[in-house]
């Protein structure tokens, strides 16, 4: 039967089916009222056996009945690398389970997790408008500087022609050494935050 790629990792579809071999309708189109739910389990191999090597994907997908007290209708274990199912059922000596860095529900609910943002610095940022040579202080977090005049003027020793707005990436651990240009015969605007 066709699946699904998720991942890289092809999850084969799954028909259900009652005890005497007749698909059931789990979403409960009308017919069936047997409610179903699969729960994956994701291992990789540790150590190899008959049907897996060591480094494959495995998979148990366990089929539960949860029309009333959830009970296992049936458990599948397949290599996911190999595409094959695997039986008899791998012991647990050979597998490593897939695990998580999220927390569980039940974790989270147990106890307040505790987050830490680093401290925060208020920048004060400034505009400008110079018209004869200038320096930017050391010490700007970021900065910009348009010339919107109609002459070149330089900037940091290069030529910067009317109507050029060169922009700096906002630094977030660290700051700007100190820059100076000239503006005569033109006007630029600087915008900084330090």
């Amino acid at each position: 039967m066709p699946g699904k790629n998720i991942g890289g990792i092809d999850y084969p579809l799954v028909m259900l089916v009652d005890t005497n071999g007749v698909p059931t309708d789990p979403g409960g189109g009308g017919g069936s009222s047997v409610d179903r739910e699969l729960v994956v389990t994701t291992y990789v191999v540790k150590t190899g056996f008959a049907g897996a090597s060591i480094g494959d994907t495995v998979t148990l997908t366990q089929v539960l009945d949860v029309s009333g007290s959830p009970t296992t209708v049936t458990s599948l274990w397949r290599n996911q690398t190999t595409g094959l199912d695997l039986s008899p059922a791998p012991t647990a000596s050979n597998l490593t389970l897939v695990g998580s860095t999220a927390l569980t529900d039940a974790q989270l609910r147990a106890a307040a997790v505790a987050i830490s943002l680093p401290a925060r610095t208020r920048y004060t940022p400034t505009f400008e408008r110079v018209t004869g040579p200038f320096t930017i202080a050391a010490g700007a977090v970021a900065f910009d500087v348009a010339n919107v005049g109609a002459a070149d003027g330089v900037l940091d020793g290069a030529t910067l022609k009317a109507g050029e707005t060169p922009g700096w990436d906002a630094i977030s651990n660290g700051d700007y050494a100190a820059i100076s240009g000239d503006a005569t015969g033109t006007e630029f605007v600087i915008r900084k935050a330090a």
